[in-house]
């Protein structure tokens, strides 16, 4: 019986053996090199966030008039989130879905529901998948590219309108330049 090497030789040979070696060397070194990117990006978003802070009508609120939770995990998003102020109160949840490239990230919600209670008066705005984004929330996926600088992960969104800042234990949701949400990851129990 011929070694293993010796039976395929007559049928592979060296000039074809050699780029074959060298395009799989080069796919596997692509695929080594995208991991680090997607790999630091989860250790920097994926978790459970408490809203600190919310800038609404130009007026930073804080807890207790503002409360809400962020959770990333294993591609699955779900946030809820509210804020208060005399005769005005809004509610917010949504969940879906996430995913890495090593360049980019992107979300889309299955559902999002948002209610207003205005002196009393409530009213409900829903979108799920299927429908119209005029009502709650954005319709289709939301695409950020992704880089790091140091260890900060800026995902930047419609050349920049919308970032997604993630520095440590924080997080920032900034739109059109202006920081409107603050975020800081939530203690393991």
């Amino acid at each position: 019986m011929l070694p293993i090497s010796h039976a395929f030789a007559h049928r592979l040979p060296l000039t074809r053996l050699c780029p074959l070696a060298l395009a799989l060397a080069l796919l596997v070194t692509t695929a080594w090199a995208q991991t680090p990117n997607i790999e630091r990006a989860k250790t920097a978003m994926e978790g459970t966030w408490r809203l600190e802070e919310w800038v609404v009508d130009g007026q930073a609120l804080r807890p207790p008039q503002v409360d809400g939770r962020l959770s990333q995990h294993d591609g699955v998003i779900m946030i809820m989130m509210s804020w208060s102020r005399p005769a005005l109160r809004k509610f917010f949840y949504g969940y879906g879905t996430y995913a890495f490239t090593d360049t980019d990230w992107s979300y889309a919600y299955d559902r999002y529901v948002a209610f207003t209670d205005a002196d009393g008066s409530v009213s409900l705005s829903e979108r799920s998948a299927a429908e119209s984004a005029t009502r709650a929330g954005f319709e289709g996926r939301r695409t950020y590219l992704m880089k790091f600088e140091g260890d900060k992960l800026i995902l930047e969104h419609d050349g920049g309108q919308r970032l997604l800042v993630y520095e440590g234990d924080l997080f920032s949701y900034i739109e059109h330049g202006q920081p409107l949400r603050r975020w800081r990851r939530a203690a393991s129990p």
